[in-house]
């Protein structure tokens, strides 16, 4: 899910959609190298890259994990609650028991979630195709019966 999506999906207010696209720019690097070049950029000159500096980096982000931890997140239009977040994570688990070469699946999810096929109790390739956020297909050279695990 890109920024933006995220912004319109949650309807954050704009002050808090541009504070999050702000704190972003160190966090959703792409790369693990990036992070820690960052980082030690921050060590070294005192301040992110664009002008965030350290002491304000760290408060932030400690304070932000105590709120979101202790469940006192909130927004003018959501209340953030970890609960309902580890809630929502949860894999979601489709059984297909009649054997097919085609597995249609409607799971309203609002994404293009991760999939693990399972037959035979192993994690198995096929082509996963994302028809929308909320349906995907699974095709397989034969027919096949087994699970989804959707994540």
């Amino acid at each position: 899910m890109i920024i933006r999506d995220f912004i319109q999906k949650y309807e954050l207010p704009p002050a808090e959609a541009e504070g999050l696209l702000y704190a972003a720019q160190f966090y959703a690097r792409t790369t693990f190298d990036e992070k820690l070049l960052i980082l030690i950029y921050i060590k070294t000159f005192g301040v992110f890259p664009g002008g965030i500096d350290e002491e304000t980096l760290a408060n932030d982000v400690s304070d932000l994990i105590k709120e979101f931890i202790d469940d006192s997140v909130v927004s003018e239009t959501k209340t953030w609650s970890s609960k309902k977040i580890k809630e929502s994570l949860k894999p979601l688990s489709i059984e297909f028991q009649e054997a097919s070469s085609e597995w249609q699946v409607v799971h309203n999810l609002g994404y293009e979630p991760g999939v693990n096929i399972i037959i035979n109790s192993e994690v198995v390739l096929a082509d996963v195709k994302h028809l929308s956020e909320n349906s995907l297909q699974v095709v397989f050279a034969h027919p096949q019966t087994g699970k989804l695990i959707l994540f």
